[in-house]
């Protein structure tokens, strides 16, 4: 058995185990047994720290903030009353529109009056849902040219517009039009980027919708009109968003803040 131990000693590929076996000298066999056990120590002691590290589930967390650009939506935004009354009630253009808006009001205040576009019968709510489809349909039966004169320009809208500070480009404001607000605008700040978030480095607009008529001080208002303000969408350049669904209103004599996140 002696033999074949210290066969197997000569041959093996253990650290230390063939020097004790090969050591002619009993102190050099002395020093590389104590070498051999030292080692077999230091091995288990580095065993059990693995192991306890690996029950223990440590994490190793890194906190990285990344200041990227990002390119600038497209802002959309009309006034909430689509067509200016003191225009349609004059105009022979719109006199289809007059007509249904005239016995949308009589209806409104109880009057009797013929039925022609089939407000009798209506609660309130539903006689204001079906006036503002019509309105939609015979105002899409008008050509640009003949909606022209009743429809918001840019500068009765916008009183200021600034960007990261800077006035707006006149170029980055394009007029579109929409059947149920009749002239929006989209500011389209192509190729405009920001990197901090903020009032100061994005759009900043201020906007006017008047109830009055500037002449005559009378409400220029359509009777299917039941507020005064903004309607208004934020969204990605080139995508459709439909301002009656998904847009959202700015009240008169408020600052509204607008922050997106992604």
């Amino acid at each position: 058995l002696s033999t074949i131990l210290v066969d197997f000693a000569c041959w093996s590929t253990v650290a230390c185990v063939r020097n004790v076996a090969m050591s002619e000298s009993k102190v050099l066999r002395i020093f590389w047994f104590i070498a051999f056990i030292a080692m077999v120590v230091a091995f288990v002691i580095q065993l059990a720290l693995i192991i306890m590290k690996y029950l223990s589930y440590p994490a190793d967390i890194a906190t990285k903030i990344v200041f990227s650009s990002q390119p600038f939506p497209e802002v959309t935004f009309c006034n909430y009353n689509p067509f200016k009354l003191s225009v349609v009630a004059r105009n022979s253009d719109f006199a289809e529109i007059n007509s249904m808006l005239q016995e949308y009001k009589s209806a409104e205040q109880g009057a009797s009056v013929s039925n022609v576009f089939g407000f009798q019968g209506l609660d309130r709510f539903e006689r204001r849902d079906r006036a503002l489809d019509l309105l939609t349909f015979f105002s899409a039966k008008l050509t640009e040219a003949q909606k022209e004169p009743a429809l918001y320009k840019i500068e009765e809208m916008v009183t200021e517009c600034l960007f990261a500070g800077t006035t707006c480009d006149p170029g980055a404001i394009e007029v579109v039009s929409d059947p149920v607000y009749g002239r929006c605008f989209v500011y389209r700040g192509v190729n405009q980027t920001i990197t901090r978030s903020g009032l100061a480095h994005g759009l900043r607009l201020i906007l006017t919708s008047n109830l009055a008529n500037s002449l005559t001080f009378e409400s220029d208002f359509l009777p299917t009109t039941n507020r005064i303000g903004i309607r208004m969408t934020v969204n990605d350049e080139g995508s459709l968003i439909s301002l009656d669904n998904h847009g959202f209103n700015i009240g008169v004599g408020f600052q509204t803040s607008v922050a997106l996140s992604k």
